[in-house]
């Protein structure tokens, strides 16, 4: 089903939020399968992203690749039970997408896989192009979570075009 999902929307250079929710959703279980049920998730999403889920378009797969370095590098190292959040509002004509991991984090590069991911390096280049397209200031922040605790938190703001647009 997943894989449906993902092939479905793969020709649309953006897909419903509520579509993107839905696969996310079911990558998010289909890894907690396959890693044993080493963390829990929840979506936290603004009254405002939940009423205009099925209105709002945004670029497809910039989210997934960030959730999968979360479950792959923040996760796979810790002897405790991850936490994944992924918090979402809108600002203006852009999501505000966090996706918060009580992992690793930064600090700890010893144990991170040395298989280098370029999925960071992709979103940027994705981003820039969306910035230049629509003349937009699209953004992506990656940085240790406040208050000493575990983990890491990244910050996408991403523009949305409406069904109406």
């Amino acid at each position: 089903m997943l894989n449906r999902l993902i092939f479905e929307n793969s020709r649309n250079k953006f897909i419903y939020l509520s579509d993107e929710l839905d696969i996310l959703q079911k990558y998010i279980e289909l890894q907690q399968l396959r890693v044993a049920d080493k963390f829990d998730y929840q979506f936290s999403l603004s009254e405002e992203v939940e009423a205009m889920a099925e209105e709002i378009k945004i670029p497809n797969m910039l989210l997934q690749p960030l959730l999968e370095n979360a479950i792959e590098h923040a996760f796979k190292p810790i002897a405790y039970k991850g936490l994944l959040t992924i918090k979402m509002a809108l600002e203006q004509r852009c999501l505000s997408c966090e996706i918060i991991d009580n992992g690793i984090g930064l600090q700890d590069k010893v144990q991170q896989p040395t298989k280098k991911s370029f999925s960071i390096q992709i979103i940027k280049e994705r981003l820039a192009l969306l910035n230049k397209q629509h003349k937009i200031k699209s953004s992506l922040v990656i940085e240790p979570r406040r208050n000493g605790q575990p983990g890491l938190t990244v910050k996408l703001i991403i523009p949305f075009i409406t069904a109406y647009d």
